[in-house]
């Protein structure tokens, strides 16, 4: 009956992104007229104090091109206080909520979330779920985990409601749907510890052998969690046999959520010895039939060790999502622009020429620029793509890094943060100097994490500072999603080498990778995959100790 039920519930969801995806489907060759259509809609709805200070009215898109700057959160900060005072409106739209993300400074940035806005990312979700549907059948016959709101520690007693849920991008209907089918209540988030929230999410992914599919963005939060039910699989085998949380620490902080209880998963865990073989996860989630996740740039290798853990399901890349806004969507083995969403332009990563949507060239690499239904004009997003196929006129592209800043694995640091944060370090001690912050994954089983690099006169080898190390995370956790990372488990902890000789370690990190010294410019953050000249210098464990703190 539970599984009848199941797809019942997904026939009608995908009978709901029916209309959405017919015309998704039937525009794919007129990409040009589509979005001048949304260009011609969008301007028509801005409100007249963005058409006196930014249009003049409405416009062309050439004119729109010429005459209107691009923009970045900066420019629309002010207009969105003034806009939450009642004083003043970015576009005639009802603001629905405002949805936090990181920028580029430690400061959380709210996006106006505006009925419009949610009916463009629905013109992306109805696609997507609807190619998802039809390409993978065997998720209608489960539940979908989709990942919840995840909020870091220092922040839960706080006021933050309007927290990012993937399921807060669906319509009213089908976030009722999702709700139903999902196998986690939503209610763990609000747990009092980072821990007693993975605790309790996995220990509900494990009572439920209709798992069909598991949608995450980053594929280290999925890992986390595949090892947490490792290391902890039998305190979770004791609370499926019992449906009572463990411990009275679990009690307080998992009061408001029942327990779930399944005696046979309960009997998997006990039985198996906790190596990570697909076998196993297999006979705990039958009906797994696809997992989700981020594999693209620096994502790709999790997402390679996530496949392998579950190799019995298929797996499906996302597209790129921001929080304001979408760019691509997985469709027919691509990631196809979402051109029923909002207005695209991209600037050319080499010559900075702006293009649409219906001019751009097979293999370019450029940097997507939207107007949405949100007001956010010319919105500059700080992604790199390339342009790799069409599909009819819609272009194909491909994600391929952040620009300016980093993003292991979702925790968005610049070079801002970066040179800030080096500085102050610095400014406690005369001798040293500041060379870097990478942000490291090395080798296997090493978690990514960020290294400074400073130079000290005054020393003969190099070390890690223990106490300065202290300092560099306390500084880096003021950023919300490197805290966030870090309470997820999918950062270690970030440490500081004092080296006699740290420019020249960074400039062989630099020539490791192809890279000629005379055009090795030094820059205040780094990303770097693997480095035999760093290996050498780190201690054996990502932590550090007192054997190896400087004097």
């Amino acid at each position: 009956m539970k599984i009848l039920f199941f797809y019942v519930l997904h026939t009608i969801m995908q009978a709901s992104m029916r209309r959405g995806n017919k015309r998704f489907l039937n525009n794919l060759n007129n990409v040009e007229a589509v979005q001048k259509s949304i260009l011609d809609s969008t301007l028509s709805r801005v409100d007249s104090i963005q058409k006196s200070d930014r249009t003049g009215g409405t416009l062309s898109w050439q004119e729109y091109r010429d005459q209107v700057n691009y923009t970045s959160y900066t420019d629309w900060q002010d207009l969105i206080k003034r806009q939450k005072q009642g004083k003043s409106k970015l576009i005639n739209s009802p603001v629905m909520r405002y949805q936090p993300t990181s920028g580029s400074t430690s400061e959380v940035k709210t996006i106006p979330y505006t009925k419009l806005f949610l009916g463009e990312l629905d013109n992306a979700i109805s696609p997507w779920l609807s190619s998802m549907y039809q390409k993978y059948p065997g998720i209608k016959n489960g539940v979908h985990y989709w990942s919840l709101s995840w909020v870091p520690e220092s922040k839960r007693e706080g006021k933050f409601d309007d927290v990012n849920d993937d399921t807060q991008l669906l319509s009213p209907a089908k976030r009722l749907i999702a709700h139903l089918s999902q196998p986690v209540p939503s209610s763990v988030t609000n747990a009092k510890t980072m821990q007693d929230s993975m605790f309790a999410t996995i220990t509900f992914l494990a009572a439920n052998c209709h798992l069909s599919m598991i949608s995450v963005w980053s594929p280290t939060f999925a890992l986390e969690l595949l090892d947490q039910l490792s290391e902890s699989k039998e305190y979770i085998a004791q609370v499926l046999e019992t449906g009572q949380w463990t411990s009275p620490e679990q009690k307080k902080s998992l009061q408001s959520i029942k327990a779930p209880k399944n005696k046979l998963s309960a009997a998997l865990l006990r039985s198996w010895d906790g190596s990570q073989s697909s076998e196993f996860y297999q006979s705990l989630w039958p009906k797994l039939a696809l997992v989700s996740s981020w594999d693209t740039a620096m994502s790709e290798y999790w997402a390679q060790e996530l496949c392998q853990r579950l190799s019995f399901a298929d797996f499906e890349g996302k597209g790129l999502w921001a929080t304001e806004g979408v760019v691509t969507i997985p469709f027919k083995n691509s990631h196809v622009l979402a051109y029923q969403s909002h207005y695209y332009e991209f600037r050319d990563a080499g010559d900075n020429k702006i293009h649409t949507a219906w001019q751009l060239r097979k293999g370019q690499k450029v940097i997507p620029i939207i107007s949405a239904g949100n007001g956010f004009l010319r919105y500059e997003m700080n992604d790199l793509l390339e342009v790799k196929s069409f599909t009819g006129s819609v272009p194909n592209l491909e994600f391929k890094g952040r620009i300016s800043g980093v993003d292991m694995v979702g925790e968005k640091m610049s070079p801002e943060i970066a040179e800030k944060i080096l500085r102050k370090i610095c400014s406690s001690k005369q001798q040293l100097r500041p060379t870097t912050l990478l942000a490291y994954q090395g080798n296997q089983p090493r978690k990514p994490q960020y290294i400074a690099l400073l130079e000290d006169s005054t020393i003969n080898e190099d070390c890690v500072d223990s106490r300065l190390s202290k300092q560099l995370d306390k500084e880096l956790r003021q950023n919300f999603h490197y805290e966030l990372a870090c309470d997820l488990g999918q950062l270690s902890h970030a440490i500081c080498i004092r080296s006699r000789t740290a420019k020249k370690l960074y400039l062989s990190i630099c020539k490791e990778r192809g890279m000629l010294e005379g055009d090795i410019k030094i820059e205040p953050l780094k990303h770097c995959l693997n480095s035999a000249a760093l290996n050498a210098v780190l201690p054996g464990s990502p932590l550090p100790t007192d054997e190896n703190k400087c004097a």
